[in-house]
């Protein structure tokens, strides 16, 4: 008894893709939805991209440390210190983080941060963050 084996499938050629006429196609790289920068509507968490940066935005909040508190005119204030080992003051509204972190409030152990994270779709959600005291 022999068996019939089906013919193979025929091969197609591989065609590499051409980037000379590419340039009417989307960057992978950026938000897919329009921003207020465009011309188009942007989504109402979206956070203010022309605010000057505060000192500490050039840190991830994981990389601070607070590592002290003080009030001066009923004002709570944190100490915190980066990664290039400079003390800095804040309170609540600074800036700090890489993702437009809000100070919302001090207190005497923690600091509780709002960021702002970008989806893949291009939509800002809020994220909260607290900043512990180290002892």
């Amino acid at each position: 008894m022999r068996g019939k084996i089906p013919p193979a499938p025929e091969v197609k050629p591989y065609e590499p893709f051409s980037y000379d006429n590419a340039t009417n196609l989307p960057d992978p790289f950026k938000p897919r939805k329009p921003d207020l920068h465009s011309g188009g509507k942007a989504g109402l968490n979206q956070p203010d991209l022309d605010r000057p940066k505060e000192a500490l935005e050039d840190f991830p909040l994981e990389a601070l440390k607070m590592v002290g508190y003080l009030q001066q005119k009923n004002v709570g204030y944190a100490v915190v210190r980066a990664p290039d080992n400079k003390i800095y003051r804040v309170k609540a509204g600074n800036y700090m983080g890489l993702n437009f972190g809000k100070i919302l409030d001090v207190s005497e152990n923690e600091v509780k941060v709002k960021e702002m994270v970008q989806d893949s779709s291009g939509d800002w959600t809020e994220r909260m963050s607290t900043l512990q005291l180290v002892e």
